[in-house]
């Protein structure tokens, strides 16, 4: 009586193990030096623009992760955002501090660093890779509706303000979505 209860058992365990494992997209850590709580999107929206006037095949990025931390019960949520180019030398093409206008659906979000280092919002190190190499981060403050919009089926592009340039109608595009994550990250945060 006890065999087709085994067998059943494992052609589920080979199922699970055949499916492989489920890749976490909402990730939380306690930063050991600052104290704080962070929890992150794993994965982000990838915007690109292709750059061919530069060089052949050029690219440069905008890489968007949810954030939120929390310091002593105070939570904050941001995007954590890495500006990067395929271009030597391109890194920093939007400045130091760059300003950047979000569009997600039909609206147009204009974002400003905070102006502290991640070391002073609480993060000691950022937990992931670096999205490409030379990437620059920047930290944005935002609202639990623009990290929920970014959970949704809906359109993204950047444009960052301070690239002196990138004309004034040119857009980066999506090139990955980040919907899963930021839709696991709400979930986690938010619900």
């Amino acid at each position: 009586m006890d065999i087709p209860c085994r067998n059943s058992l494992r052609v589920i365990f080979c199922g699970l193990s055949l499916a492989g494992p489920v890749a976490a997209t909402a990730e939380s850590l306690l930063d050991r030096s600052t104290g704080a709580t962070i929890q992150f999107s794993a994965k982000p929206w990838m915007l690109a623009l292709d750059q061919p006037h530069l060089a052949a095949h050029a690219q440069d990025y905008i890489a968007l992760y949810a954030l939120e931390i929390n310091t002593a019960g105070q939570h904050h949520h941001h995007l954590a955002t890495f500006f990067w180019s395929t271009v030597p030398g391109r890194a920093s093409y939007a400045g130091t501090a760059p300003q950047m206008t979000l569009r997600v659906a039909d609206r147009e979000i204009h974002l400003s660093p905070l102006g502290k280092s991640p070391r002073d919002l609480g993060i000691s190190r950022w937990p992931l890779a670096p999205p490409g190499r030379g990437a620059v981060l920047v930290i944005y403050e935002v609202d639990e509706a623009l990290l929920r919009a970014l959970s949704s089926d809906v359109p993204v592009s950047a444009h960052p303000e301070t690239d002196p340039t990138l004309a004034a109608d040119t857009w980066f595009a999506a090139w990955r979505s980040g919907r899963r994550a930021f839709a696991d990250f709400c979930a986690e945060v938010f619900d």
